[in-house]
C-alpha cells in the first residue's frame, strides 16, 4: 500500500499528503495511493491551489498582466495582507520579511526577480500550513493551463 511503500522508498508521496485538497506531483500519479485521492489535478476551483493563483492574478498582475509579482506589485498590497493578519505565519516563519521589498529576494527560486505561483505556494507554506517538503512539489499547473508553470 502507500504507507509500505513510502516507508520502504518505492515512491516520494507521503501517505498524509493523500486526500488533502492539494493536487501533489510525487502522489497524482502513484496508484498505491490512489493516484492522490480525491485531490483534483485537473482543475483549479476545487482545490487548495485556487487561493494561491488568486493571490497573484489579483496582485501579480495589478500592474503588469504575467502572473507573476513584482516588488511593486507586492507592495501596493503588502499593508493590506499585514493589517489584515494573513501573512502573520509566513512573517513568522522567517523573520528576513520584515517588509515588502523582502519577499521578492526571499522568495525568488529562479532568480528572475519575479515570484511565480510555485515560487509563490512555496513561500506562503506557512500561510496554508504545509510543510516546505510538500510545497516545492505541489502541482497547481491546472490553475494556470499550462503543465510547468515555473
Amino acid at each position: 500500500g502507500c504507507i509500505k511503500g513510502f516507508d520502504n522508498g518505492a515512491h516520494e508521496c507521503d501517505p498524509e499528503w493523500v486526500d488533502d485538497g492539494w493536487c501533489d506531483s510525487n502522489c497524482q500519479n502513484e496508484p498505491s495511493c490512489g493516484n492522490d485521492g480525491d485531490d483534483d489535478c485537473d482543475g483549479c476551483d476545487n482545490n487548495e491551489c485556487a487561493p494561491a493563483y488568486d493571490f497573484i492574478e489579483i496582485g501579480g498582475n495589478s500592474v503588469t498582466r504575467d502572473d507573476h509579482i513584482s516588488t511593486e506589485e507586492i507592495c501596493r498590497i503588502w499593508d493590506v495582507a499585514v493589517l489584515s493578519g494573513l501573512v502573520d505565519p509566513v512573517i513568522n516563519s522567517n523573520p528576513k520579511l520584515i517588509n515588502c521589498t523582502q519577499l521578492i529576494p526571499e522568495s525568488d527560486r529562479n532568480g528572475d526577480k519575479l515570484v511565480n505561483l510555485y515560487e509563490m505556494i512555496v513561500a506562503l507554506a506557512p500561510l496554508w500550513n504545509i510543510t516546505h517538503e510538500k510545497a516545492i512539489q505541489v502541482n497547481c499547473s491546472a490553475c494556470t493551463g499550462v503543465y510547468n508553470y515555473y
